[in-house]
């Protein structure tokens, strides 16, 4: 029976052979924006590949956080146009906040605050992020974004357990550090877990990779679907052999 490693490294490399094919206008964002987070999709996807062969496998959790979040975007990008302002505000938020820190004198913000150009980008900032709080434009919370996309129930679930690892919590502490032995507790690092403990993560994994590949090449009207399908089907028929 194949494990699901192999099927997502079948699905991964097939995947990266058919966006090579796949034809965008970067200067449109429409298409650059969806293309940038499908790269990322496949970039995390093939990280926790590398970390099931080579690395520590307790950060395949975050590293799945991190493709769900990417997918929640690529979902709200690919539907609603306007989302990519969405995008913009937090950016431009981030980015306001760090020049407002520097003026206060952070010690960490020295070189922005040395920047002479910091007054002024702080005003062009603060101008574009008025005007877009006009068009009804905020930023927008995890779970609003999960909404958004439909996949609330997924925030409120496989989400959760992923961001335990990612925040390092009790449930991260206790999957990958505290254990017992001989009816005492103890604490572990540098364990070498086995990779069907993970099973859970990277079927997660496997099943949005292929919901963003799918959805992907939909958007962009490639002539690859038929090729997208039989990934489809590779990965439907494992999950059979699952249940």
């Amino acid at each position: 029976m194949a494990k699901t490693v192999d099927v997502l490294t079948e699905c991964v490399g097939s995947a990266i052979d058919l966006t090579r094919e796949v034809k965008f206008d970067a200067e449109n964002f429409r298409h650059l924006y969806p293309m940038a987070l499908y790269s990322s999709v496949l970039e995390l996807t093939d990280e926790c590949l590398y970390l099931v062969r080579e690395g520590p496998k307790p950060g395949i959790p975050i590293l799945s956080r991190a493709i769900l979040e990417a997918y929640v975007n690529l979902k709200n990008v690919t539907a609603n146009p306007n989302y990519v302002e969405y995008i913009e505000f937090e950016w431009l938020s981030s980015w306001l906040q760090l020049m407002n820190e520097a003026e206060r004198g952070n010690e960490y913000l020295g070189r922005v605050a040395e920047s002479e150009d910091l007054s002024e980008n702080r005003k062009q900032h603060e101008k574009r992020l008025t005007e877009l709080r006009e068009k009804g434009i905020a930023k927008l919370t995890i779970y609003s974004k999960f909404e958004m996309a439909d996949l609330a129930a997924e925030y409120r679930t496989i989400y959760g357990f992923m961001s335990a690892h990612s925040h390092v919590g009790l449930q991260s502490l206790i999957d990958r550090h505290i254990g017992v032995s001989d009816g005492r507790p103890q604490v572990n690092a540098f364990v070498d877990r086995p990779i069907e403990s993970l099973e859970t993560y990277l079927g997660t994994t496997c099943e949005i990779f292929m919901l963003a590949t799918e959805l992907f090449h939909s958007y962009f009207e490639s002539d690859l679907i038929d090729d997208v399908r039989k990934l489809r089907e590779i990965v439907n028929e494992h999950k059979k052999t699952l249940q």
